[in-house]
């Protein structure tokens, strides 16, 4: 009997007291020796972006991630409170002036100002945890990143979400909030294209040819494009003008093929390797695009030759049909004398 009017002073007294001192605003509660409150009760607010494992590698241009993010919440009760009275009208009235509480806390999320490359899109700015108690108490919204088309290779950004909570001016919360940040870098997105007018050329043999190719840089960053010839026939030569072609993003270049065959030779079919390379960083090659050229006899050299052949033996002739005019005439006049 004596133990329950002890409490029933206790909670009379602790009703009155809460009821009598005076509240202060939010920034004057964050720390527990500057309240003017009987009772404050210091709050928790933590916040947690999930697979963050797909921000660990580069990002391609024009990709669009979706990251569920968590939010945690709690509060602690002074050392002289009776946590019975936690979600009792008593205690709804000493935390929030309020019998008829409904125990939730709203947080609030906010993200900075991100680059112009890439935008963060938060499907809830505000996030309810129901229940609140001394325990983490739980609730998920959705954070959609956008990287945007076009963008720079090796760009680097920072994600900074921050989640707060504010209490009433008239409740005895403390504020509290956590501050999540995350890098991310955009990836090189290779793009050449190398261009021939036609891929079957037909060439002189023994004599050098100079075959244009335009090489094209879409990717989004400065690149280095790697030349490799392959199957060259035996004997022939077959050089660039330039091994290694520089390009800037939307830059045209022309090269030059230099072809040398042999004599004799009919058709012959080259492969051509072009390898994109970020020239900021050479670690970053893109796929390698792939040429493939025939070369085809002009026959030009055999029409010369028959000319040759031809007018050779119109030569004989007439030195065959003048020698047996001249023995003729020798004849001819040995028989007279």
């Amino acid at each position: 009997m004596k133990k329950t009017i002890k409490l029933s002073l206790f909670l009379i007294v602790l009703l009155i007291s809460s009821t009598l001192v005076p509240t202060i605003t939010a920034e004057n509660i964050k720390t527990q020796n500057k309240s003017f409150r009987l009772f404050t009760f210091n709050t928790s607010t933590e916040i947690e972006l999930l697979n963050t494992s797909k921000l660990d590698s580069p990002l391609l241009p024009n990709t669009t991630i979706e990251l569920p993010i968590k939010i945690r919440f709690k509060f602690e009760t002074p050392s002289l409170f009776p946590t019975f009275l936690i979600n009792t009208k008593i205690g709804k009235w000493i935390m929030f002036r309020n019998t008829k509480y409904n125990m939730t806390a709203e947080i609030k999320l906010q993200y900075e100002e991100t680059p112009n490359w890439y935008t963060l899109k938060l499907d809830q700015n505000k996030i309810i945890i129901e229940n609140i108690s001394t325990s983490y108490q739980e609730a998920t919204t959705k954070l959609t990143l956008t990287i945007k088309n076009n963008t720079k290779a090796l760009e680097t950004g920072k994600i900074k979400i921050q989640a707060n909570f504010t209490p009433e001016s008239k409740w005895g919360l403390t504020p509290s909030g956590d501050k999540i940040e995350k890098i991310i870098t955009v990836a090189y997105q290779d793009n050449i294209q190398p261009t021939i007018e036609n891929q079957t050329i037909q060439i002189t043999p023994t004599k050098t040819t100079y075959i244009p190719i335009k090489i094209t840089n879409k990717g989004n960053g400065k690149t280095t494009i790697k030349t490799e010839i392959k199957n060259i026939p035996i004997n022939w030569t077959i050089t660039f003008n330039e091994t290694d072609v520089t390009l800037d993003t939307n830059e045209e270049k022309e090269i030059h093929l230099n072809v040398t065959s042999t004599k004799n030779f009919n058709n012959e079919t080259i492969t051509i390797n072009f390898t994109p390379i970020l020239t900021e960083n050479n670690t970053y090659k893109g796929e390698t695009k792939t040429l493939e050229i025939t070369f085809q006899n002009d026959g030009s050299l055999n029409k010369e030759t028959l000319q040759i052949d031809t007018t050779l033996l119109i030569i004989i002739l007439t030195a065959v049909i003048i020698t047996i005019l001249i023995i003729t005439l020798v004849i001819f006049f040995i028989k007279k004398r």
